[in-house]
């Protein structure tokens, strides 16, 4: 809302929430991927980085870092969640952060440039042929794309 200065308190439940979510579901055996319920994971991990890294300031490599605190937090009402399996699933998630840090950097560095032209234009769409370069060159997923565009 109103009071949500930034969106700095948005950007905490969103990381929060979705760290417990990627740690569960991990921990239960699902992996980020390409494809299927994999795919799903692989947005909500992009997700929270983006905003923990747009809107907190977060450092690159951040959201993997929550799973032990995540586990210490959830274990006792879940006791196959182990230090052992903490640590598989901070492997996995630190691995596709990394992939996405990349992506994230390249495409947010293009979308600022483009976002500064488009506002001396006095243009309130991005392109479509935009948002396909994002895509198409820069590995950056159109729903970043199209959220990005809205929260401008």
């Amino acid at each position: 809302g109103a009071d949500d200065v930034g969106m700095r308190d948005t950007a905490y439940r969103i990381v929060v929430d979705h760290a417990r979510t990627l740690t569960m579901a991990v921990a239960d055996g699902a992996t980020p991927s390409s494809e299927g319920r994999g795919y799903v994971l692989r947005r909500i991990l992009r997700r929270a980085v983006r905003y923990g890294r747009s809107k907190l300031d977060a450092p690159p490599g951040f959201f993997s870092k929550l799973v032990p605190k995540v586990v210490e937090s959830l274990s006792p009402g879940f006791p196959d969640l182990t230090k052992a399996a903490g640590e598989r699933v901070q492997g996995i998630l630190q691995d596709e952060e990394v992939a996405f840090d990349r992506t994230v950097d390249r495409g947010m560095q293009f979308f600022d440039g483009l976002k500064a032209e488009l506002e001396k234009e006095g243009a309130k769409v991005v392109p479509g042929d935009q948002a396909f370069l994002l895509y198409d060159s820069h590995g950056f997923p159109l729903d970043l794309t199209e959220q990005m565009a809205l929260e401008s």
